[in-house]
Order: C-alpha cells, then structure tokens, then sequence
C-alpha cells in the first residue's frame, strides 16, 4: 500500500456526528462514485457513514478512490459484490456487515483495495440470528487493529468459518494485510438460544477446488493476529460433506516482528489440506507463531510443495504436534525449514513427515543457526506403505535439532529416507527406532555431533553412519539388525568416532529379533568405535538370535574398534552368541577388547561357522582375557599376517574340537605387562595354536620373563613354532636371556628406545630395523652385554628427511666391551619423498663402543640422489 494511501487513512478520523448516506441503485451494477444512486445525490465524504440496505443482488464498482468512515449492510437478503478495480474503498473505522439482528446479507469483496479499521460480522452482541456473511474473495483487504467477531446459526452445521479466498468457481487471490495493533478474528455459533466460541470455527485462508487462493500477511512490530475458539487453515479446510476443499499457492506470512495466536488448546492448524504449494513463512527477530499445533500437506493432491518456514530469527511454538504429508498418499516435496541464528521451532509435542502412506521427498531442514526441539516422538516415514527420500538435514555451526524429552523415539521409515547432521551441527535423541525400507543416519564433518541417550535398533538396511569427522555419542544399548535385511553402523574417515558410554547392564547386539537378521558394524578409514561399560553382563553379541549374523569389520590405519570394561566385570566379546558372527580386523586396523572376559568364537550349535580373522597388519588385542573357539564345525580363529595381542601373561587359549586358532606369517604381541613369555610354554595356553609360515614375537611396552631360559633365536628354518621375528615396541625390555637374530630373522625397534639386557646378537643373513623421524627421535636399542653384528643388514626407515654431518645412534652398546663385526655393509640406503639417502655406518661412535650412521664422510654429505 502507497505511503499517501496510509496517509489519507490517518487523515480519516471522524471529529463529529458522521452524516449518513444511503445507496439506492439496485442494478446489477452500479458506480459508488456516481451521486445519483446515493439517497443525497452525493457520494459520502470522508466522515460520513456508508450503508447498503436494499434486498437484492447486485455489484458496486469504483472509478476513484473513496475515503469513508464506516458502513453498514443490514439488508434482510441479497448478495452485495465490491470491486474497486485499481482503485481504493479506505474506512476509518468499521466495516459491518449484519449489525441489524434481522440482517442476513452477503458481502463479497471481488477485486481492488480496501483498508478497514475494524470489521463486526453479524450481530453477535445479542441474541441474533447472526446469519450474515463476508466473503474475501479477491483483491487486497488492509486491517489496522482489527477485531472481527462473526456468528452463524445452521450455517454449514451452525459451524462459523472466516474465509480468505474461498469460494467454490473462479480464479484470482485475496491478499489481506494485517497491520499494527491487536487484530481479532472471534468465530461464534448459536447454541441453546447464545452465542459462544466454538473449536470447529476456523479462519480458513484459500477456497475450495477450482477457487481462489487466500494470502494472509502480518506485518510489523507491535501487530498481534489472533484466531480466537477455532483454528487457522491455510489452504481449505475439510468439508463437512467428507469432501476437501482448497486450492493451491495459499500463503500465511508473519514478518517485521508481528505475533499470531491460535487461542484454542485443542485446534490443529492446516497448511494444505488438499491442495500444494501453500507456506507459512515466521521471519525476523520478534516474529512468533503460536498455536496447539500445525499439519502440513493434509490429504494433499500430486502438486505437492507445501512448505512451512522459520526464518532470520524469528520463532514458531506448537503446544502440541506438527505433522507433515498426514494420512497422504500423492503429495510430495512438504518442507518444514528453521534457518538462521535465533531462529527456533518448538513443539511440545510430537513430531512426523510423510506419515501417510506413499509420502515423499519431504524435508525437514535446521540450517544456518536455527534450533528445533520436539517434546515427544519424531517419525519420518509410514509404518507399513513407506514413502520415499523423505530427510531430515540439521545443517550449520549453532543448528541444533532434539527429540529428547522422556522416552521419546525417532522412528525412521522408507526407502532412501534419512536424518542428516553435518557442518558442525547437533542433534539430540533419546533413541532411535528403525523400521520397514532402506534408511539411513548420518553425522557429516568435524564438529558435527549426534547424541543419543536412549537405545538404539539399525533393521532393514538402515545404515547409522559418522564420517569425514563427525561423532556420534551414545549412552546406551544398541540394536543392529533387527529385520530381514541388514542393519549396519558405519564409522569412516579420521577424526569421525562412536562414543557410546553405558552404564548398568547394556548391550551391543548384532543380529537380533528376526532370524536371518543380519547387523554389523565397519570402522574404516582411520574411524573410532569407542565402547565403554560399568557391569555389562551382555557385552558385545555378534549373532545375538539363532539365524542371526553379527558382523564386525576394523579396516585402515588408525581405525579402531574399542571395547572397555573394568576388569572383573564384563561379559567376553562374543563373536557368534546364538548365531553365526564374524569379525574381521585388517589392513592395519586394531580391535581392543580392554578387559578381562577375552573372546568366544562360536561357543554354541546355532552360532557354529564362527570366524575371527586378523590380516594384512590388523591388530586383535584381546585384553588381559583369552580366546574360546566352541566344539562346533566352521568355527575358527585366523591370524594372517595380522597381530594377535594379549595384556595378560598367561591367556588361556581354547581351540574346541572343532574349531581353529592359526597363525600363518603372523604375530603373537604382549602388550603392557612384566612377564611376557616367549618360549609359550604355558600347559593348554600359546601350545594350541597352530603355527604356519614365518612368525613374529612383540612386546609393546612390555617385558618377558626374568630367567636365563628366555634366551632365543629368531631366525627361519628353526621349526614352525619359532618366532622368526623380534619386534620391541615403546621402551620394552627384553630380558632374562640373550637374543640371537639369525638367518631370515629380524629385530625392529620402533617407538623410541627399548632394551635387550642381555647379550644380542647378529648372524649372516639377520636384519636389524630402525626408524628415522628427527634428529631427536629416532629407533635405538639399548644392549647390556655383548653386541655382536655378524654382517647383518642394517635397514633404516625414514620418517622425515635426515640431517647431514648428524651422527644417528641406532644402537647403544651399554657394556664396555667393544663392538664384534660389522653389519654387511658399511653404507645404507634409504628414501623419504622420492629422494634417496646414502648413510655412512661406524661403530665407533657414541661413546666409543655404539653403532651410529650419518651422512657423512669426513663430514662431507656422501650421495643424495
């Protein structure tokens, strides 16, 4: 509206008795404009009164623009149609339609511009019939602190509706602004001889098929729009016949500030009861919409679109639910959106997108700093007629979405349908319920965090995923594979973890309530599944109901699968509890049971076919417990080329008499412990494995008996029993006999300093490993007898580019005795970045007696190339 236009309504005021005019042509159409067809041959000025009292059917136009105080339509019948064209019909105080008891008249505003002061429909001040009716059809219709208080009796049921848009023919839109102060629209039906509100009355925005479209605009600080006793519809409402009533692209918007109220407690708004393409947009600091609760996409046709917005930090609260794509079995693309820091949505009660059947491609985004909090269940998804792509996406530092209260759920139904927390957003659960159809979870980017503090379930192929950094924090049981397809978590990339920290008796299943069920968990790509318990007499379950499969797989470097409990507590990881399970750690991977109950591999008939396999570097560490294979067919443990790690001096290992424990060109790694055994010759212990191909020995900071009978060679061809390899990792010490490293054999230091106490000793064809990282961290032995070379290998690894002219210290020989040998070669190559290094080895350095190398000759850099 023109600022001259709001203006001459200021100027409006009446400031006297207002003179009254009375228009008297009965055409079917006839000007306002014109003098002649008013009772005092003039058009009525800006002080007087309009009224309209003939019992007909007719049409007003207007040709310029009419400035009036107030007018009245009192006629007994008829239908008064108001079109001012391009003009403009301004009231400095009320429109009335129906004041007269005896008035049952129908005015529709059909095209133009009006602005109103306020509005009384029919007369709901007495006893009245209450039986007229204003229609807003098309046009725009400006409202300044408006009450509008309207009553019915048997209309449509004695049920009271106000209408924008809303008739049943013709095209057009209804624009009515809503400005400043406190506007009303008060809906009241006749019951036992009085008016009172009634919760069926409704402001309905949009008309029915084939009509017009209704757009509702409140605007400004300080302007308050309330439905008092009935509800706000936008897009129809349904019919009392069973039918639907609406057409499409209907348009609720509150902005700069202004508030709308729906008063009743129990009144449901609608956005699109079908129709599509209808939006309620709340934007702006101060903005509110407040009611009972909303539905969008109510039974909606194929266009689809409905849309509900919270933006630029305005806010939305609903007492009870929202509800998007209800009871729909076509409509598509309903979008609920909070974006912007102070933006925020409440709804105290629950919440639900594509929950009729069929429903699609929904969305419900928190981005950019909104907030959006639900007080009970969130489903996403039919139960039984799942829809399609339907998301959840919370998107952006300060984005926060949670539904948390109670025992609150998130159900996840359909196909291709998903909740999304990424670029550093949070989410906030008490738990997870997955059903029918393809879904999936999934925390994106460093920063992001999903917390969930009820239990869990992943059926049906539904995937829970963190990656590229995100983290998932967990406080509580967890369910995978609960369905006929396969449930899976998936924790991929560095940075990206599951924490789940559990007290009392929780439980990580997998493979659960249907046979066939299949659950796993994949920690990939330098990912962390962290699992902690207080007591736990369940533990971790791969396999948890006879037919069912668990499956974990650990793969990558840096990828770690966790599992602690204090010791004394705790039940074992149980790789097959009353079906099969299988557990895969490789390619550098490491699977940490951190407590005292070990592991069981198929330990009952259903879960016979078992397996355990560690390979290609991965590490199995087992904790300070042992390793059980059940008496049943299939069953097996598999080191291959892998590391079988314990943290206790003695673990039980128990094969069954059926099952397997092998390790072919593997590891056998004692980890933070004072009496490691390397001669494994503990009665039913390290004797039931089987050896194949060339084995490895570590201690990682750990040390082995203290007696003379822990002398050893590593070396080949010594038997498939024998270690071929010493490995001593983080200042571990190896004690209570000498170390011999023969042909084949090799000793690797890795992780600053460890110790040999005794002699150690080199022979042809042994090798000697050492890493290069900085001049002050490097891989050394420490020897305290004799040190013997015997024409080893010396093999450098470098982790960054060595110095020139710096003496490197690979071996200090502790003792006073002097060096015996030489390593094969008085030079070493080795490479970092593409370039090769060509070290120059002495054994005279140090302190005269060690084993240094250096780039250097007569301190000049040998070869670079």
């Amino acid at each position: 509206m023109s600022a001259g236009f709001l203006t001459a309504l200021a100027l409006t005021v009446s400031q006297g008795r207002a003179d009254e005019f009375n228009f008297t042509n009965t055409a079917a159409s006839s000007s306002y404009n014109t003098g002649g067809n008013w009772d005092k041959g003039a058009v009525p000025g800006a002080d007087d009164n309009a009224r309209f009292t003939n019992n007909a059917t007719y049409t007003v136009t207007w040709s310029a623009t009419v400035s009036n105080s107030s007018a009245f339509f009192e006629a007994p019948g008829g239908t008064v149609t108001l079109s001012t064209g391009a003009n403009a019909w301004q009231l400095g105080d009320t429109l009335n339609v129906g004041t007269n008891p005896a008035a049952a008249v129908t005015v529709k505003l059909a095209g133009g511009n009006y602005a109103f002061q306020g509005v009384e429909l029919t007369n709901v001040a007495d006893t009245g019939l209450g039986a007229s009716f204003l229609q807003l059809e098309t046009g725009t219709m400006t409202t300044y602190g408006t009450a509008i208080r309207m009553a019915t009796n048997g209309f449509n049921d004695g049920v009271a509706d106000f209408r924008v848009g809303f008739t049943s023919s013709g095209a057009g839109t209804m624009t009515w602004n809503i400005r400043g102060g406190t506007n009303t629209v008060q809906t009241f039906k006749k019951a036992n001889g009085t008016f009172h509100q009634e919760s069926g009355n409704n402001v309905i925005i949009g008309g029915r098929d084939g009509g017009k479209t209704g757009i509702v605009n409140v605007s400004g600080t300080g302007t308050v729009f309330e439905a008092i006793g009935g509800s706000l519809n936008i897009g129809g409402k349904q019919q009392e016949t069973g039918g639907y009533g609406g057409t499409d692209g209907n348009q609720l918007n509150i902005t700069g500030g202004a508030k709308v109220f729906n008063t009743n407690t129990t009144a449901t708004m609608f956005l699109g009861w079908g129709t599509g393409n209808n939006s309620v947009k709340v934007e702006g600091p101060g903005s509110l919409l407040k009611a009972f609760g909303i539905v969008v996409s109510k039974n909606a046709n194929s266009t689809g679109g409905n849309k509900f917005v919270v933006t630029n930090g305005a806010s939305a609260v609903f007492t009870g639910n929202l509800s998007i794509h209800e009871s729909d079995t076509a409509n598509v693309g309903a979008k609920v959106i909070v974006t912007g820091t102070g933006s925020v949505l409440t709804v105290l009660g629950a919440g639900g997108m594509s929950t009729g059947s069929g429903g699609k491609n929904a969305r419900l985004q928190i981005e950019n700093g909104g907030v959006a909090s639900f007080g009970g269940n969130f489903q996403l998804g039919h139960d039984t007629a799942p829809g399609s792509n339907n998301m959840v996406i919370v998107s952006g530092a300060g984005s926060s979405l949670s539904v948390n209260t109670g025992s609150s759920h998130l159900y996840l139904r359909g196909t291709n349908c998903g909740y999304v927390v990424r670029d550093r957003a949070t989410g906030n659960f008490n738990d997870f319920q997955i059903g029918v159809g393809r879904t999936f979870v999934r925390v994106e980017d460093a920063g992001s965090v999903m917390t969930l503090s009820g239990q869990g379930y992943s059926p049906d192929g539904a995937v829970f995923m963190a990656t590229n950094g995100g983290k998932f924090v967990t406080t509580s049981g967890w369910t995978i594979g609960t369905g006929v397809g396969t449930g899976q978590v998936v924790i991929t990339g560095s940075g990206s973890v599951w924490s789940n920290t559990m007290a009392g008796t929780p439980y990580i299943r997998l493979g659960n309530v249907v046979p066939n069920a299949v659950g796993r968990i994949r920690v990939e790509n330098g990912g962390s599944f962290i699992n902690s318990e207080s007591n736990s007499v369940w533990g971790i379950c791969l396999g948890y109901v006879a037919g069912g499969v668990g499956e974990i797989m650990v793969t990558g470097a840096r990828s770690l699968f966790r599992y602690n409990y204090p010791s004394g507590w705790g039940a074992p990881v149980q790789v097959g509890y009353a079906g099969p399970g299988k557990l895969t750690v490789s390619d550098q991977g490491t699977f940490w049971a951190n407590g005292a109950s070990g592991m069981t591999v198929g330990t009952v008939s259903g879960a016979a076919g078992s397996t355990a396999l560690v390979t290609d570097g991965g590490i199995l560490d087992l904790g300070a417990g042992g390793l059980t294979v059940g008496n049943y067919p299939g069953n097996s443990v598999s080191n291959s080329g892998g590391v079988l790690q314990f943290a206790g001096a003695a673990p039980s290992i128990t094969p069954g008499a059926f099952g397997k424990i092998v390790v072919t060109n593997g590891t056998i790694a004692f980890r933070a412990i004072a009496n490691a055994d390397v001669k494994g010759n503990w009665t039913g212990t390290l004797t039931n494995i089987l050896f194949l191909g060339d084995n490895t020995f570590r201690l990682d900071a750990a040390t082995n008996v203290n007696a003379a009978s822990q002398a050893y060679t590593f070396a080949t061809g010594l038997g498939a029993t024998n270690y071929v390899s010493l490995e001593l990792l983080n200042g571990s010490v190896y004690r209570g006999g000498d170390v011999t490293v023969g042909a084949g054999g090799t000793l690797t230091v890795t992780g600053g300093v460890s110790t040999v106490s005794g002699s150690l000793t080199f022979q042809p064809g042994g090798t000697y490993r050492v890493t290069v990282r900085s001049t002050n961290d490097l891989d050394r032995v420490a020897v305290g007898g004799n040190l013997a070379l015997g024409g080893a290998t010396l093999d450098i690894q470098l982790a960054a580019p060595p110095q020139k002219n710096f003496p490197y210290l690979f071996i200090d020989n502790a003792g006073s005795s002097p060096v015996s040998g030489q390593f094969g070669s008085g030079s070493v190559t080795a490479a970092y970045g593409g370039t090769n290094y060509e070290f120059t080895v002495r054994t005279n350095g140090g302190s005269g007696n060690d084993v240094v190398a250096g780039l250097f000759i007569k301190g000049t850099l040998v070869r670079i190339w």
